[in-house]
């Protein structure tokens, strides 16, 4: 059981599911939209939220 211990690759931080080997300017810009929309989205959520309690308030 030890043996299986030592051929364990330790924990990355990188993204995981994403291969640091992917060079794909097509994937790049992919993963700059998706960042980019969902900072829009959160951005116009909490604008909601902001609204709705100043509202009830």
């Amino acid at each position: 059981m030890p043996e299986t211990a030592e051929k364990e690759k330790p924990a990355r931080k990188d993204l995981i599911g994403f291969s640091p080997l992917i060079r794909d300017p097509a994937f790049a810009g992919y993963i700059k939209n998706t960042k980019r929309w969902s900072f829009i989205f959160a951005s116009i959520l909490a604008l909601a939220a902001i609204y709705f309690i100043q509202r009830n308030h």
